[in-house]
């Protein structure tokens, strides 16, 4: 029952989301419909002036969001890490990548070796230790921030477009060495894409999330191939087709209200082409 307010409305309403031990899940929709504001309130990392409501459980521990980021305290960075879209932005321009890495670590736990070991687990040698991000190309930085994001050995890892500022090869390796360590540590992954290829590729569920609220959920391998809510199918049809060409590339007209224009009813409604009287009254069921 997780809701995220601004100053300008609700940004995110009552969304339930649920992430299994060795799942993942993908949650998906444009720009503006609330993914990373979903994600921010599960970390306790809002902007200022915007609160959540609701309650996280892990494992056995609960935690009433209302009671703000310091009730995560325990958690975020913990038992919960974050992986960001753009390495080098998420990185410290100006130190080393071992130390980096070492910051997440217990003390007793940061010497050279370990380090390595860290590296070693994302496929870098021991010597990106001793350089500095700008060294690197964009996929070993966000190699690094990976590092740095399991040196806790988090339960869940929130994946915030971790691809995205990669190129398409460069995305599948990345991808493909979160999808080893994910299975080898039983780690529940959360990820929010763009990509619906990723996501019919990657993942076990799909969530499709479109002005703060979520409209659709099912197994990754039929949700884009059947799916049940206009918007859901929108978004399916914007993907380009790699093995024909069109005359004209599909596109949703308009786009996502903000919080404070967000409409009573379907959130899509003014948007679909299957729209009726009753769409714009009732909220459809999940």
């Amino acid at each position: 029952d997780l809701s995220v307010t601004g100053p300008a409305g609700v940004i995110v309403s009552r969304m339930d989301l649920s992430v299994r031990s060795d799942e993942t899940v993908a949650l998906v929709g444009e720009s503006g419909s609330g993914k990373s504001m979903t994600a921010r309130a599960v970390m306790g990392i809002l902007p200022a002036g915007v609160t959540a409501t609701g309650s996280l459980r892990l494992g056995e521990t609960d935690v009433d969001l209302a009671d703000g980021p310091r009730a995560l305290q325990g958690l975020r960075g913990r038992r919960i890490s974050m992986l960001l879209q753009n390495p080098f932005t998420s990185l410290s321009p100006v130190h080393k990548c071992g130390s980096q890495i070492a910051a997440t670590l217990p003390p007793e736990s940061r010497g050279p070796g370990e380090i390595a070991r860290r590296l070693g687990e994302v496929e870098l040698p021991a010597r990106v230790a001793g350089l500095y991000p700008f060294e690197l190309s964009g996929g070993m930085s966000q190699r690094v921030a990976l590092a740095a994001s399991l040196a806790s050995d988090p339960e869940v890892l929130i994946g915030d477009e971790p691809t995205t500022a990669l190129d398409v090869t460069t995305q599948r390796e990345v991808l493909e060495l979160l999808h080893r360590i994910q299975r080898e540590r039983g780690m529940a992954l959360l990820l929010i894409t763009h990509d619906l290829g990723v996501a019919r590729e990657r993942a076990d569920r799909i969530l499709v999330m479109y002005a703060g609220r979520l409209l659709e959920s099912g197994a990754g391998d039929r949700l884009l191939d059947a799916p049940r809510h206009p918007y859901t199918a929108a978004l399916r049809d914007s993907e380009p087709p790699l093995h024909h060409r069109v005359e004209r590339l599909s596109s949703v007209p308009g786009a996502v209200p903000r919080p404070s224009e967000v409409p009573v009813g379907c959130s899509f409604a003014a948007r679909c082409s299957f729209a009726d009287e009753k769409c714009r009254t009732d909220e459809p069921p999940l």
